[in-house]
């Protein structure tokens, strides 16, 4: 299983690279978004101090819509059957 995920993995990098390239307003947008994620001690902290964090976040969520899109239309051209785990 550990072999097939790293496979997987490898895959989608090679297919989709490791990072997506955002805007400097998607990564404000980003940060908007996602308050919770940009808090300390309770009080949220400056997008200026928080821009590196905000555009990994961004791209990450652009990687996986990404993925998510790609494997809609390939489950829209085939029969995708999706076995449950073994135990």
């Amino acid at each position: 299983m550990a072999r097939d995920t790293l496979r997987i993995q490898g895959y989608l990098e090679q297919r989709f690279g490791t990072t997506v390239q955002v805007s400097d307003d998607d990564a404000r947008r980003y940060f908007e978004a996602h308050p919770g994620e940009f808090m300390r001690d309770g009080m949220p902290l400056r997008f200026e101090d928080v821009e590196e964090a905000a555009r990994r976040g961004a791209s990450n969520e652009r990687l996986r819509a990404s993925i998510a899109q790609w494997m809609s239309d390939l489950r829209a051209r085939a029969e995708v059957v999706v076995m449950p785990p073994v135990p």
